[in-house]
C-alpha cells in the first residue's frame, strides 16, 4: 500500500485492521507527527515500512511490536531526537534501518539489542557526538554503518564505533 506524498497527519488506531497480508506500507512524505503503541499490530506480513519525510519526533516502545517479518524500516528525515532503550526490541528480522537526517544526539543502550539480522544501519546527518560503549553489541550481522554528517569531535580507543569496525578489518 503506497500512501506516499499525501497530507496525512493522523492515523486512527484501527486504520490498518484486517490488512494482515500487506507486505509493504509506504507512508513517506506526509505530515505524520505521532506513532503509538500497537499502531501496526495487524501487519504481521509487512516486510517494508517506510515512514520517511514526516514530522515524527519520538517512537514509543511497542510501536513496531507485531512486525515479525519486517526487513526494511525507513525513518529518515523526521524530527526524532532520542531513541529509548528497546524501541526496536521486536524487530529481530530487520536487515536495513535508516535513521538518516533526524535530530539524534544520543542513542541509549539496548536500542539495537535484538536486531541480530541488521546488516545496514544509517545514522548519517544527525547530531551524534559520541557512541556509548555497548551501543552496537548484539549486532552480529552488521556490515555497513553510515555516520557521516554528525557532530563527532573525536575518536578514541574506547569508542564503540571503532571497536565495531575492528571486527571487520
Amino acid at each position: 500500500m503506497i500512501l506516499y506524498n499525501n497530507k496525512i497527519s493522523e492515523i486512527s488506531p484501527q486504520a490498518f485492521a484486517g490488512l494482515s497480508q500487506l507486505e509493504e506500507l509506504s507512508l513517506g512524505n506526509n505530515k505524520i507527527t505521532a506513532l503509538y503503541n500497537g499502531m501496526f499490530s495487524d501487519l504481521h506480513n509487512c516486510m517494508r515500512l517506510r515512514l520517511e519525510r514526516n514530522q515524527i519526533a519520538s517512537i514509543p516502545e511497542g510501536t513496531f511490536e507485531s512486525l515479525e517479518k519486517l526487513t526494511y524500516l525507513s525513518l529518515e528525515y523526521n524530527r526524532i531526537s532520542i531513541l529509548e532503550s528497546h524501541v526496536f526490541a521486536s524487530l529481530d528480522s530487520v536487515q536495513e534501518l535508516n535513521l538518516w537526517g533526524n535530530n539524534l544526539a544520543n542513542i541509549e543502550d539496548n536500542v539495537f539489542g535484538n536486531m541480530q539480522q541488521l546488516v545496514t544501519l544509517n545514522l548519517a546527518k544527525n547530531n551524534i557526538r559520541v557512541f556509548k560503549q555497548g551501543v552496537f553489541d548484539g549486532l552480529i550481522s552488521l556490515r555497513r554503518i553510515s555516520v557521516f554528517g554528525n557532530n563527532m569531535t573525536s575518536l578514541n580507543k574506547g569508542n564503540d564505533l571503532l571497536k565495531w569496525n575492528k571486527k571487520f578489518l
